[in-house]
């Protein structure tokens, strides 16, 4: 939706949310020594690699949509 009608102006909103998305689980790849990435870790990908990692049982939704970004993750590594 266009500004001018009272939106952000994102032309694609589902799009923007997953680099969003994306952005945070990057950050709990590089910055392993913050609370929020060891409780993840600690919770979801102790013993397996963040790529390797499945949802799991009982997850929570912030957990479930930073693992939606694994697709675009992987496309950016090199």
């Amino acid at each position: 939706m266009r500004k001018e009608y009272g939106s952000m102006g994102f032309r694609h909103v589902y799009g923007f949310n997953l680099s969003m998305l994306s952005k945070q689980g990057w950050r709990l790849l590089t910055n392993q020594c913050t609370i929020v990435s060891s409780v993840f870790k600690d919770r979801y990908f102790l013993k397996v690699n963040f790529f390797k990692v499945r949802v799991g049982h009982n997850p929570s939704s912030i957990w479930c949509s930073i693992h939606t970004s694994h697709v675009i993750m992987r496309g950016g590594l090199r």
